[in-house]
């Protein structure tokens, strides 16, 4: 379908109050006109034959005081008409979509309100926001960070999810402990772990519990409101070496499978990358296994709705359009990745040669993606740059896209 972008467009305005704080504010928009023809598909939706027009719109306004240590922001968010969330699903809907209201202090901060965080590399828990896809995943309650000493960070959090201007009602808690401490000069070790608890509200589980009664009895069993995630990580910095690997584990709980019927299983996650960097050369190779991991707020929500956690992908981040055709998307349910990448330099900041190896399998060793790419970069002059590549994939359509053969 065929989209015209009408307007789009940022502004940022800072204004300070002498001895007291400093005021932050920017607007984002995006216009999107749509243009009937029944020739390319671009007919029968809601906004080709009627809407005509779509407007997503952020206002924020973020307060900074220095001398008392606190913070405070508000963000208004429009959507009218959007085909944001869900192409094709006009959505509309005004309101607040984000507050805070932060205190600092030299080994502390505390945050009332809706925040973001992170902990590990994103598999026991990632709240973040990604408004070009349509992702605000904030969690509304109280954050808590604390260092006691300098070798220590712990956080710790409570709150409901956000779902667009509304909230989601099952409720998140958490607790992470990260350590950092060096070994002589040239050893750096960044320890953590995390734990993740979400309860399910009555209308959830009723909901779950309506659905298994349909089942056969032999198909059928007890869900429960709670569900924990542990997680345990390490980075190992050595010289121009770097190694960071996680384990996450989840207790049983209520998913969907491929057929989309709910079942009763534990789940896990391992997942490593070993970095090497040295001047004009960089490389790095990269490891997960995934296993029955869906982590969301209930499993009645799917796609990019109620996700808690974030399972980084193994592949390569094409950004070019074609090589970016085919993408092995990631696999809650069962997923073996491994990847290798090499970048070299002959001639700093004109010559670069990237070569990347992927490959995703399920856990019967099945071939699921293969990509083998390699392109070359070079500089001609200030303002000239060329890039040519050659890509091979073996992609399995049926598996990511449900197509038949």
């Amino acid at each position: 379908m065929r989209k015209w972008l009408l307007l789009h467009f940022m502004i940022l305005t800072t204004y300070v109050v002498s001895g007291q704080g400093s005021f932050f504010g920017s607007i984002q928009s995006n216009t999107n006109f749509y243009i009937r023809d029944s020739i390319i598909g671009a007919a029968n939706t809601p906004h080709y034959d009627n809407l005509k027009l779509s407007t997503d719109a952020w206002l924020n306004l973020d307060y900074v005081n220095e001398r008392f240590m606190f913070d405070l922001g508000v963000r208004f968010d429009v959507y009218n008409n959007s085909n944001l969330h869900t192409p094709n699903f006009p959505y509309s809907a005004v309101g607040i979509g984000t507050w805070y209201i932060r205190k600092r202090g030299e080994k502390y901060r505390v945050t009332g309100g809706y925040f973001y965080d992170q902990f590990g590399s994103g598999i026991a828990f990632r709240a973040f926001e990604d408004r070009t896809l349509g992702i605000d995943n904030s969690l509304l309650g109280v954050h808590l960070e604390i260092d006691p000493v300098q070798q220590l960070k712990i956080k710790a959090f409570t709150g409901v999810q956000k779902n667009r201007i509304d909230l989601l009602k099952p409720i998140i808690t958490g607790l992470n402990i990260e350590s950092n401490f060096s070994i002589g000069n040239k050893v750096r070790i960044i320890p953590g772990a995390a734990i993740i608890n979400r309860t399910m509200d009555q209308a959830s589980l009723d909901f779950v519990v309506s659905t298994i009664e349909t089942y056969q009895p032999v198909n059928r069993f007890v869900p429960k409101y709670n569900v924990y995630v542990f997680s345990g990580y390490n980075t190992l910095n050595v010289g121009n070496f770097s190694w960071f690997a996680e384990v996450a584990a989840k207790t049983t709980e209520a998913i969907l499978d491929y057929e989309g019927t709910l079942v009763n299983r534990p789940g896990t996650v391992f997942y490593s990358t070993l970095n090497y960097s040295k001047s004009k050369f960089g490389g790095a190779i990269q490891f997960k296994r995934t296993e029955n991991f869906p982590f969301r707020t209930s499993p009645n929500e799917t796609l990019l709705q109620g996700f808690i956690d974030f399972i980084p992908a193994i592949t390569r981040q094409n950004f070019l359009r074609l090589p970016a055709r085919y993408n092995a998307v990631v696999q809650e349910l069962e997923e073996l990745a491994y990847s290798a990448d090499i970048n070299y330099s002959p001639i700093a900041r004109k010559l670069t040669i990237n070569l990347n190896y992927s490959e995703v399998r399920d856990l019967s060793n099945e071939l699921k993606f293969r990509e083998v790419i390699g392109d070359v970069e070079l500089k001609f002059k200030k303002n000239w740059k060329g890039l040519v590549g050659l890509q091979y994939i073996q992609y399995d359509q049926h598996f990511y896209e449900g197509e038949v053969y």
